[in-house]
C-alpha cells in the first residue's frame, strides 16, 4: 500500500506473523460417553489430556496411549490437520509414531467402563457401590413415609 501525503510517499509491506506448529492431544471413548481419560506419551514425555504444545514438523514422533484402569486402546485418529496432512504410522497400534507435516489434533480412542481418572484421582464408573448412599437415603424416606401414613390412619380412624 502506498500513501501519499503532500510530497511524501510512504510504502508499507505486509507483515507476516508466523505461528509455531502445534500438536494437540486428546482421547475419547469410542461411544463418545467420556473424553480425555488416560494419558498420551509423546516423544518420551507423558501428558495429561487434553493438551497442546509446539512440535517439530517433518519428523516422526513416538506416541503411546496409556489408558485409565478398566479401559483399553482402540485406535488413533487425526481429528484436524493442516496441509500437507499429518499421519499415524499404525493407527491400530497402542504405541506407534505420528508424522507431523502441519499443526495437528491427535486423538486416542478407547473402550471399556472401568475406573476413570478425574483430577488425578481414580473414580469408579458404572459400579453399584456408587449408588449405595442414594439407595440408603431412598430407603429412609420410604420408611418415614410409611410410618407417617400408618400414624395418620391410627389418629383419624
Amino acid at each position: 500500500m502506498i500513501l501519499v501525503a503532500g510530497l511524501c510517499a510512504v510504502s508499507f509491506a505486509p507483515i507476516s506473523i508466523a505461528q509455531e506448529p502445534t500438536i494437540s492431544l486428546e482421547s475419547r471413548h469410542e461411544s463418545g460417553a467420556s473424553m480425555n481419560l488416560g494419558t498420551i506419551t509423546f516423544d518420551g514425555t507423558t501428558y495429561i489430556l487434553p493438551t497442546s504444545f509446539a512440535a517439530t514438523l517433518g519428523e516422526n514422533h513416538q506416541i503411546a496411549y496409556n489408558p485409565a484402569p478398566g479401559y483399553s486402546f482402540v485406535r488413533w485418529e487425526i481429528v484436524a490437520t493442516g496441509t500437507p496432512a499429518s499421519y499415524v504410522g499404525d493407527p491400530n497400534a497402542k504405541a506407534t509414531y505420528v508424522h507431523l507435516d502441519s499443526s495437528t489434533t491427535l486423538r486416542a480412542v478407547y473402550t471399556g467402563s472401568g475406573q476413570g481418572v478425574v483430577g488425578g484421582e481414580f473414580v469408579s464408573v458404572n459400579k453399584p457401590a456408587v449408588f449405595a448412599p442414594y439407595l440408603a437415603l431412598l430407603g429412609l424416606v420410604a420408611a418415614f413415609t410409611l410410618i407417617a401414613v400408618v400414624f395418620k390412619k391410627k389418629t383419624t380412624g
